[in-house]
């Protein structure tokens, strides 16, 4: 089993947990984070962080996104 190590960062102002070796944004949940898109750099602009947020990149959701953050809130997910 590999183990993920997460970066907190702000993309446009919301909080995510990015596994920055793969590029991929999962919401800030840290009991279950939940994958829902991948950084994608942002042409012409330097990839950095200042005080917590992310720049030169935006974040490309995957195209389930919303099935996928309703299920994770729904009462059946909660209980589990």
């Amino acid at each position: 089993m590999s183990s993920r190590s997460f970066v907190r960062a702000s993309i446009a102002g919301i909080v995510y947990l990015i596994d920055s070796q793969k590029g991929r944004v999962y919401t800030y949940n840290l009991d279950n984070p939940t994958y829902i898109g991948d950084l994608e750099r942002i042409e012409g602009t330097e990839l950095a962080t200042s005080e917590g947020n992310l720049t030169g990149a935006r974040l490309k959701l995957r195209t389930n996104w919303k099935r996928i953050m309703e299920q994770s809130l729904s009462p059946e997910a909660a209980a589990s």
